[in-house]
């Protein structure tokens, strides 16, 4: 008998759909991606959110290269997303160890 698990996962490749581990991996690193956003939005001066915003909508190329300068010009960012990460992995992996099998 085959096993169901792997016809699922061979049908979802074949229909181009993620199978749950690319799935679960994909929204992690969205889940942290929004983490940095958040605390970095939070930390940067107000008057700079407007041009950020425009930037991001209009998925300026040098989007990167902005944030970075940013980054570099507000003291203290770089302990502050360390230790948010930091955090956010701490509770998801004791969410993953605690997480019935």
């Amino acid at each position: 008998m085959a096993d169901p698990n792997a016809l699922t996962l061979k049908l979802l490749a074949e229909m181009g759909v993620m199978n749950p581990t690319q799935k679960m991996a994909d929204n992690i690193k969205d889940h942290f991606e929004n983490v940095i956003l958040e605390v970095f939005l939070r930390r940067v001066p107000e008057n700079k959110l407007p041009e950020i915003r425009a930037k991001m909508e209009a998925d300026d190329p040098e989007l990167h290269d902005y944030f970075a300068a940013l980054a570099a010009e507000t003291p203290g960012l770089a302990e502050e997303l360390e230790a948010a990460v930091t955090r956010e992995y701490a509770v998801m992996k004791e969410a993953l160890q605690t997480a019935p099998k």
